[in-house]
C-alpha cells in the first residue's frame, strides 16, 4: 500500500513496508534466517568479547533521539563479571558525553562488539548505568590512574551478527591509503 515515508520531502508516495508479514513475504530465505539469541553470555560472546578491542556504544536520550559512539582498547578492555554482566571503562572523552548523559536518562544500551579479521561482530542488549565504585575502577587502572567512570551492563541478549555485511564490505582487508 503506497504511503508517505518519514522525511518525504516531496518525493510523491511509495511503496513501504509497514507489517511483519509483509517484511517475512519480502525476505529472501536466507534473510528469514534469525541469528541464534541468547539471554545471556555464552562460552563463545565471552571469548569474543576478551578478543574485542573495540565496540561501538548505542543508546537514547529522554526524547528517543539515537546516539552511538565508537569505544576501544587493547583487546578485552571491556571486564566481564559474570555471564550477564558487562564492566566497560569510560576516561573523559567528548564523543562520549552524551551516552553517559543518555544513560541517566534512559539505561536501554546496545553494543556491537568488532573483533579484526572477524567476520562476525557480536551484538549485545541490555540496560546500563553509571558507577564510580572503586572496586571497578581499579580493575581498569592504567599509567595515568583509573578511568572516571564505568558503564555497568546487564545483558538481556547476545547474538552473532553480521556476517554477510563484514565479509562483502571487505572490512578487514588492508586497502590503499588515503588521498
Amino acid at each position: 500500500m503506497p504511503q508517505n515515508g518519514p522525511n518525504n520531502k516531496g518525493r510523491g508516495t511509495m511503496a513501504l513496508i509497514v507489517s511483519k508479514s509483509e517484511l517475512k513475504a519480502r525476505l529472501s530465505p536466507a534473510g528469514r534466517v534469525a541469528a541464534q539469541m541468547f539471554d545471556h553470555l555464552d562460552e563463545s560472546c565471552c571469548r569474543f568479547v576478551a578478543r574485542a578491542p573495540f565496540v561501538c556504544l548505542a543508546t537514547s536520550d529522554a526524547r528517543g533521539e539515537k546516539h552511538l559512539a565508537p569505544l576501544g582498547g587493547r583487546s578485552g578492555f571491556v571486564e566481564i563479571l559474570d555471564d550477564r554482566t558487562l564492566l566497560l571503562p569510560e576516561w573523559p572523552a567528548p564523543e562520549v558525553t552524551q551516552q553517559l548523559t543518555d544513560l541517566l536518562e534512559d539505561s536501554n544500551v546496545g553494543l556491537l562488539f568488532l573483533v579484526p579479521g572477524e567476520d562476525v561482530a557480536l551484538e549485545v542488549s541490555g540496560t546500563a548505568c553509571l558507577s564510580d565504585d572503586s572496586r571497578f575502577l581499579e580493575l581498569f587502572r592504567e599509567d595515568d590512574g583509573p578511568p572516571d567512570v564505568v558503564i555497568l551492563v546487564e545483558v538481556m541478549a547476545a547474538a552473532f551478527v553480521g556476517a554477510g555485511a563484514l565479509e562483502k564490505s571487505g572490512l578487514w582487508q588492508q586497502r590503499p591509503a588515503r588521498r
